[in-house]
């Protein structure tokens, strides 16, 4: 299955991983474009200069990683489509462009079911998309899990390659992305659990009842 992946899943750091790692499984062919990466690595510029050279760092290791996921787009292809916002006219061009199956987006609103099929392709979710490769290759996907999450060396923050990003909200995307948390991803925070289970776990303005859920869920996810 070929799946063109959007930027607004590539940027989030740990959603990324998960979904690179369900690819390296081979439970997909991931696709993307160099707008498309574009897109992400710009995006990185709200944050800073330095998280820009990392995600450009990732691209390079990405195309090298998947040689045969860069797709160019077909000439004139995109005069002839439509969506709701024109500025992703070019991600469904390189989709089509592409012979994918569907498009990974986090972005409903502007990808309507309706004109993919239209098409021929599927949109996916990434949690649908990480539940669904998770039923296909558990072991695989608890390990893809396990190495993205591994314990933090810097007191809450674990290190990239050069950069670090913010482990609570890398944990929370990681379990978000794997259907392991069912609640807002703007509601988390993070305590540690007791060191027998020794997980990141999730509380919010709901308090205890996601904190006893995302628990749980932890427990069912590592048996």
């Amino acid at each position: 299955m070929r799946v063109l992946i959007d930027a607004c899943v590539l940027y989030p750091t740990v959603m990324r991983e998960v979904v690179v790692g369900a690819a390296k499984l081979g439970l997909f062919e991931p696709r993307w474009s160099d707008r498309i990466l574009e897109e992400w690595a710009r995006a990185t510029r709200k944050i800073d200069d330095a998280a820009e050279v990392f995600a450009r760092g990732e691209i390079v290791m990405l195309n090298a990683a998947f040689p045969r996921a860069i797709i160019p787009v077909k000439g004139g292809l995109e005069q002839r489509l439509w969506l709701p916002d024109a500025d992703d006219v070019h991600v469904l061009a390189a989709a089509i462009s592409g012979s994918c199956d569907g498009i990974m987006t986090m972005n409903n609103k502007d990808f309507p079911r309706d004109i993919l099929t239209d098409e021929g392709l599927i949109r996916f979710g990434p949690d649908e998309f990480c539940c669904r490769m998770l039923a296909e290759d558990p072991i695989g996907m608890r390990g893809v899990a396990d190495a993205v999450s591994g314990p933090s060396p810097c007191h809450g923050r674990r290190k990239l390659g050069n950069a670090c990003v913010d482990e609570k909200g890398a944990v929370a995307a990681l379990w978000q992305g794997a259907g392991l948390v069912d609640f807002p991803l703007m509601c988390v925070g993070f305590d540690r659990l007791d060191p027998q289970v020794g997980f990141w776990v999730a509380h919010g303005p709901c308090g205890c009842a996601c904190a006893a859920r995302t628990r749980k869920r932890f427990q069912l996810f590592k048996q």
